[in-house]
């Protein structure tokens, strides 16, 4: 998986490259695309893996603009199923738990949202600074998710 994983990467940089990105832009991206939090997203692989696959338009994955609009697409279906496991969840705990586990997910929102702000810094004043925020926040609300999902599967046990 690590070696399809990099030919992945080299294949999209590659692409890029050809199409006017500067190398020190291909090497960020790429440093970016190879980071913990986006490999470890099935999301957010799945947005890069749609990327260097692309046979049938090549100006898809080729522009900036088309990643950004495919992240943000996959942060739209990582929110709705979010949105979903807290709606489960809600159906199993009691009015005043849910109290608190709302109000612990409007913190954990804050928390992603400077997560993804940061990635945003991270590249700031380069062409990927929105793309990092993007693919941070989608491996950040999968992992979220994935979280409460685990908290129902152990109260739906109980």
């Amino acid at each position: 998986d690590s070696a399809k994983d990099l030919n992945t990467v080299a294949a999209l940089d590659s692409k890029l490259y050809a199409n006017g990105m500067m190398i020190q832009e291909v090497r960020r991206l790429e440093e970016m695309l190879q980071s913990p939090s986006i490999t470890s997203s099935d999301a957010a692989t799945h947005v890069v893996e749609q990327l260097a696959n692309d046979a049938s338009e090549p100006t898809a994955f080729q522009s900036n603009y088309a990643m950004k609009t495919r992240t943000g697409a996959a942060y739209g279906v990582a929110q709705a199923k979010l949105h979903q496991a807290l709606q489960d969840l809600e159906l199993l705990v009691g009015d005043g738990e849910w109290e608190c586990i709302e109000k612990a997910q409007e913190h954990w929102t804050a928390y992603r949202d400077e997560l993804a702000e940061s990635a945003r810094r991270e590249y700031e004043g380069g062409t990927h600074a929105g793309l990092a925020a993007g693919l941070n926040a989608v491996a950040e609300t999968q992992r979220r998710t994935d979280e409460i999902q685990a908290q129902i599967d152990e109260r739906s046990r109980r």
